[in-house]
Order: structure tokens, then sequence, then C-alpha cells
């Protein structure tokens, strides 16, 4: 049998080390350590170095407050005379790639921010040129990655620390973009996403041209929409204009797609506004934004997409259904009436889909039941779909199996 030896030594901290950062208490640390020449036995067995244990363990106002730890004061002084004497703990990263100003900025704490981002500016006081000065710590701190991809940026966004996201979006340049984490999330999506809209704003005055991109190839714009936030879905489209509304995710989902599915009425109007012709837009089935919103019997979302987009009724999914063949499979189908009472859309009522069902036997065929859908003389009770059934035939199939097949 053979037994494997781990030689890897396992980084142990002295507890008064722990303790005094914790604290933010260099001078009992300094009663042990010289800070300034053992950086590595500073470390935690996750590589926390003192800075990364003294900018978490600052006290806030709580509902329940903690025990131990730092006032905000005691910790800027305690990293201020650490980076004096010790420079490396600026930009030392724990197993998790966050950096001290990572901690600093999930944590919401602007005074030390402003502390990290001074010791660095002072590492390149050589640099007459501003600008170079900025690239410099955008680059090599701010724009930092951890091991999911955050930067800064991302962190103090996630937790809605704005004065935080001030801080950072002061020291870098407008033309800077700060891309997608390893969820495919980009800052502004993750300020639209959960619903902040001072940071969305704070984002797109401080950007020439920030990245709005999501993951599953969403964008800012679907999450705004999915917030049902007229505010936010304008400002976006002041800024990136009528091409967002036609950007898809990977289901083919449009901006408006989303709203339908979900009877966003106002963004949908906000929406057409900017461009109807992404009421046109089909997704992966061939549906479009009418289509989902007459399966889900959206009533407002209907009404407003017909009053904009009339013709957009003309127009099948990949099964050639119109948006009548879908209505009449709600449970109560009220939007199936909007469609089906507009003299302009008569021409839908007897449609056959490429299965040769028109609605009306979409209709047998479905859970549902409400009076006075579909009951239009115009509706021709006598077509024979390519099974060779009519409609009642497949009414009494669903009665009487063995007479015949479903719809499908």
């Amino acid at each position: 049998m053979m037994i494997v030896q781990h030689t890897e030594a396992i980084i142990l901290m002295d507890p008064i080390i722990y303790k005094a950062a914790e604290q933010g208490n260099l001078r009992a640390l300094e009663k042990k350590y010289d800070i300034s020449h053992l950086l590595d036995e500073f470390l935690t067995v996750n590589k926390n170095t003192i800075l990364h244990i003294c900018i978490s363990s600052i006290l806030v106002k709580e509902k329940f407050p903690a025990t131990g730890g730092t006032d905000l004061a005691s910790a800027v002084k305690f990293v201020e005379d650490v980076l004096s004497k010790c420079p490396a703990f600026l930009l030392k990263a724990n197993v998790e790639d966050d950096t001290p100003l990572h901690v600093a900025a999930r944590s919401g704490h602007a005074s030390i921010i402003k502390v990290l981002i001074d010791c660095k500016k002072s590492q390149h006081q050589d640099l007459e040129n501003v600008v170079a000065t900025k690239e410099m710590i955008t680059r090599e701190m701010i724009g930092m990655l951890n091991k999911k991809g955050d930067t800064t940026l991302h962190d103090a966004v996630r937790h809605n620390h704005i004065e935080v996201v001030k801080q950072l979006l002061r020291e870098v340049d407008r033309e800077f973009s700060f891309g997608a984490n390893g969820a495919g999330e980009t800052p502004l999506y993750l300020a639209v996403e959960r619903h902040f809209p001072d940071l969305v704003s704070e984002i797109l005055n401080t950007f020439q041209s920030p990245a709005y991109d999501g993951p599953l190839g969403r964008t800012a714009l679907h999450a705004a929409t999915f917030s049902n936030d007229a505010g936010m879905i304008e400002n976006i489209l002041e800024r990136y204009g009528r091409d967002l509304c036609k950007q898809t995710d990977q289901k083919g989902w449009t901006p408006l797609h989303l709203a339908a599915y979900l009877g966003c009425v106002e963004p949908t109007k906000l929406l057409l506004q900017y461009g109807r012709e992404v009421a046109y837009m089909k997704d992966a089935e061939g549906r479009t934004a009418l289509h989902i919103a007459a399966h889900r019997n959206q009533e407002g979302v209907t009404k407003e997409i017909i009053s904009m987009c009339p013709d957009c009724c003309e127009v099948v999914d990949n099964e050639g259904r119109n948006a009548l063949h879908l209505a009449v499979h709600s449970r109560w189908p009220t939007a199936a009436l909007i469609i089906q009472n507009n003299p302009s859309l008569r021409n839908l009522l007897n449609q056959a889909d490429n299965d040769g069902n028109t609605p009306l036997h979409h209709y047998y065929n479905s859970v549902g039941y409400m009076k006075g859908v579909l009951n239009s003389p115009r509706v021709d009770e006598m077509v024979f779909n390519k099974k060779n059934q009519t409609a009642f035939q497949i009414l009494r199939s669903k009665r009487f199996p063995t007479d015949g097949d479903e719809v499908t």
C-alpha cells in the first residue's frame, strides 16, 4: 500500500495576527512582527491577508449587530499604515482572486476604496500624464478579475453600493468598458436586473458606450422589460436606440417577446414606439410577440400589438399557426375574443395550419371553454384537416377516443 505524503505546507495564521487585523490594531501586531518583511506569514489558509480580514471585519449598523470587529475610522487608519509599510499587500489576492479592493467594494466601504486607490496613485507619481495614470489604475486595480470574473464594479453594483460605484467610476475613462463576468453579466446588466435605477443612470451617464450583455444572450433591455420598469427601458433606449429592441436571446426572444409573455403593457408600448418592426420578428419556433401574448391570454398586450401593428396577425409560426390558433388554447381565452371580434382579422377564423387545422379544430381540442369564442357565423365548421377530420369530430374523439385522433 502506497502512502501519499503531502509536502505542501499548510499556512496557519497566528491568532495574534488575526485578532489584531480584525480589530484594526496595528500596534498590537507590530509588537511581535515586522510586517514589511513577512508578507507570506500574514496569510490565512484561504490566503486572505490582514487587509482582507480588517476590511471584512468593519462593523456596520445592522439589525443584528456583530461582536468583535472594528470601526470604519480605525480600519481606514490600519489600511493606510499597513500599505505605507508594505505596499505589496495592495494587490495581493486570496484563493478566490479577490483583492482588498474587491472586499471593500462588496462591503460598501467608499472610504477604504479611496485609501486603496490613492495608494495605487502614489506608486505612479512619476507619471506626468493624468490619463496614463487613470489607465494604469483601471487596468491593474479596478479592472482586476476574481475567479468569478467579477471586477470591483461588478461587486459594488451587485450589492447596490452607490457611493462605491461613484468612487470607482471617477477613476475610469469614459471609453473604458467593463465586460461580462463568468456568468455573462456586465455591471449595467446587473444594475438593471436587480432594479437599481440610480446605478443604471450612473453607469449610462459615465461611460461612452457601456457593455449591456447578460446571460443566455439577453441584454439590459431584456432585464428592464422583465422588471416592468418603463423608466429604465426609456433610459436604455435613449442611449442605445431602436437596434437594441431587435437583439434576441438564445431562444430568439426580443424584449417584446418577453413583455408579451409577462403581460407588460407599458414596456410593450415603448418598445413598439421605438420600432414597430420588432412585432414581426420570430423566435426559434417562429412565434411573434403576438403569438406569445395570445397564447398567454395577455389581453392588454394583445390589444396594443394589434392596434399598432394589425398586419402582424398574418404572421404564422413554424407550424403554420396564427395568433388565434394559439389564443384558443388558454383556459379562459379572452384574447381570442379580441382577435375574432376585430373585423379586419376575419381571415384568421378559418385559416388552416400545416396540418390543416383551423382555430376551431384547436379550440375543440383545448382544455378551456368560454361562451362566445368562435361562435361567429363566419366560422366554417365543416373544414376538414389533413386527417380528414372536422372540428366536431375532434371534439367527439376527446369524448370517445376510439373514434379518431386528437389534434397535436
